[in-house]
């Protein structure tokens, strides 16, 4: 079995991503900046190596994410450390909605649609697209927040 490493050329050491996946690799390498990345192919001699090196490596593996630009699904190749970092950083900004939306609910406030209107407006990673009852939903940019948080290893990124 054959897997792709993907070293940060720094560091030397540092393994940043891995896959077995031969789509996943190219898919990578287009879309990251490989001046940042050194690329080893090496050969796995037996299922409980690959099982350990997996085990110690899990979260530079190589997945395929789904993420939201705002209007559509984008399908990105990224590890599992990029994937949870993203999904942390959600789950902290729904945290920050619904405590918002709860102290904006309190009976004292009644103009809870402006001063919503007014949050989602400061925040460029949200859109808010009406459903079928025209009520909304709040939906975040996923994609946006990836590149932000690691534009350097993109093409054009450094």
């Amino acid at each position: 079995m054959k897997l792709y490493l993907y070293y940060l050329k720094k560091s030397k050491t540092v393994l940043y991503a891995w896959t077995i996946n031969k789509t996943y690799s190219e898919k990578f390498e287009e879309q990251r900046n490989m001046n940042l990345f050194k690329r080893e192919v090496v050969s796995v001699e037996n299922d409980i190596q690959f099982k350990l090196f997996s085990d110690d490596n899990g979260t530079s593996m190589l997945i395929e994410d789904v993420l939201y630009d705002g209007k559509n699904t984008v399908y990105i190749i990224c590890t599992r450390y990029e994937s949870s970092s993203i999904d942390a950083y959600i789950d902290g900004v729904w945290e920050t909605i619904y405590n918002i939306n709860n102290f904006i609910s309190n009976e004292v406030f009644n103009v809870k649609d402006k001063y919503l209107n007014a949050i989602l407006s400061l925040t460029n990673n949200i859109t808010c697209s009406p459903d079928q009852e025209g009520s909304g939903e709040l939906r975040i940019n996923t994609f946006d927040l990836f590149l932000k948080l690691f534009e350097n290893t993109f093409m054009g990124g450094e």
